[in-house]
């Protein structure tokens, strides 16, 4: 079920892969993710696209990788080395935004069209919020869960609450999509 080898990794992810390497990072966006991202990236025609926690860059590439040149997309990063060196890395587009900061600050400012989030975080315990920063038929991909059913050490109670807040939260449609062996995710739809 994992991405086949033989698929064309971009450019842009490829480097953005070396510069986790180099700077020791681990919690970087799979590939199946990436390709998830650049299939509903690739239908946003105008508004924004949001990232909480740019990482080394890996999930900013795959969407830079699909990106509208009418499509602003804002990431934010809180490691100061981190956001500087994904700054570098999507330097040359010129509709990509990285702010270092804390991403609730993200979530005042802006309001999403698409908004990718992972759920390794402390983030687990503000769903609301996520929600609230998204247009109305504004999409969330929230990727690092572990398939249903399977043990992981990410698995806990708190993954069990993000699950239920997302599948059965009035105000939106919503899936869980298992995207590989070792990893699912969560499509939510704003309705409105």
């Amino acid at each position: 079920m994992d991405t086949p080898t033989e698929l064309k990794i971009p450019t842009l992810v490829n480097r953005a892969l070396n510069l986790a390497e180099q700077m020791e990072f681990t919690g970087e966006c799979s590939h199946e993710v990436g390709r998830l991202l650049q299939v509903f990236v690739g239908h946003i025609q105008s508004g924004v696209v949001g990232e909480l926690c740019a990482g080394c860059g890996v999930g900013t590439s795959w969407i830079a990788s699909a990106l509208k040149p009418t499509t602003s997309f804002v990431t934010i990063e809180e490691n100061e080395s981190h956001a500087a060196a994904v700054k570098r890395l999507v330097e040359p587009y010129l509709n990509i935004r990285v702010i270092t900061g804390q991403w609730r600050t993200l979530l005042k400012e802006w309001k999403f069209s698409l908004l990718f989030a992972s759920t390794y975080s402390e983030r687990k315990a503000a769903q609301a919020y996520l929600l609230n920063a998204l247009v109305p038929g504004g999409l969330i991909i929230l990727d690092g869960l572990p398939p249903r059913g399977k043990l992981s050490l990410g698995d806990s109670p708190t993954t069990a609450e993000l699950r239920d807040y997302w599948l059965n939260e009035p105000r939106v449609y919503s899936v869980e999509v298992q995207v590989s062996q070792r990893e699912s995710v969560i499509l939510a739809t704003r309705r409105g």
